[in-house]
């Protein structure tokens, strides 16, 4: 059972409404605060304030979380605190393919639609 379903007395696996996830990234005990950054079903404002939790464990958790909005990323990029930067960087290398792949899909698209 994770930690956040025992402070809210619930079943494991239950969705976490967004009251509760917004009370909960201002839980004084920062294992809450990590653990609601793993999330992949927080959404996006959350996640951005997180950002800037004043724990380096939640930052580097932000950071590494795929669904973390890009404009978190930004002041992420900027921490103070190394593997925080690193988490980015690993995060962003491995999406780069597949923006790549589309970006190049887009351009083959555009060219094929000038040629007709």
């Amino acid at each position: 059972m994770s930690l956040i379903d025992r402070i809210l007395g619930r079943k494991p696996g239950t969705k976490l409404a967004y009251d509760e996830a917004k009370q909960l990234v201002r839980h004084d005990d920062p294992s809450v605060r990590r653990e609601l950054a793993e999330r992949d079903d927080i959404r996006p404002e959350l996640l951005y304030f997180l950002a800037e939790d004043k724990d380096t464990q939640v930052r580097r958790a932000i950071a590494n979380n795929q669904t973390t909005p890009r404009q978190a990323d930004l002041v992420l990029a900027r921490d103070a605190d190394p593997a925080v930067r690193t988490g980015v960087v690993e995060k962003i290398a491995t999406v780069m393919p597949e923006l790549g792949k589309a970006r190049s899909e887009e351009h083959t698209s555009e060219l094929q639609s000038r040629e007709t």
